[in-house]
């Protein structure tokens, strides 16, 4: 499927007043995307080639290129990784150019290793950077 035809499967949501989407600050998010020249929808949707519309916390476009951004609160391994294997299904239909998953505290091995099977960004707070510091700079790397 071709950039342009992906995008055109781009579903509109209805964005209400989110105080947070999996604990992501979502003003704060949707600033970071503003900022890097994307448009932003939050809990957005992505039409799969299934016909499915998918939800993720946030969907994002610019140029073309589609970014979906799924949060992780991290309750328990098998409940997360349930949850990341949602997200593949999700992702394999919807065919996302990124798809960037942030943790809110430091990821669990067996979290990691889907996330890099899955060729996934992997954003997590360090000792010196917040995930939101992290995501920015992500997001600007990909502006170049």
């Amino acid at each position: 499927m071709s950039k342009a035809s992906r995008n055109a499967d781009m579903v509109e949501n209805e964005v209400g007043l989110f105080d947070s989407a999996h604990g992501l600050d979502v003003p704060k998010i949707t600033a970071l995307f503003e900022l890097t020249g994307y448009e932003c929808a939050v809990k957005g949707k992505l039409r799969g080639a299934s016909g499915e519309a998918h939800e993720f916390d946030f969907v994002a476009k610019r140029s073309g290129e589609r970014l979906v951004i799924q949060g992780f609160e991290l309750y328990d391994t098998y409940s997360d990784e349930l949850e990341m294997i949602k997200l593949r299904v999700k992702t394999l239909d919807a065919c996302p150019d990124t798809c960037v998953v942030i943790f809110h505290m430091t990821c669990p091995e067996s979290m990691r290793k889907m996330v890099k099977e899955f060729n996934y960004v992997l954003i997590e707070p360090t000792n010196s950077k917040t995930a939101y510091q992290l995501l920015e700079e992500f997001l600007r790397a990909s502006d170049s």
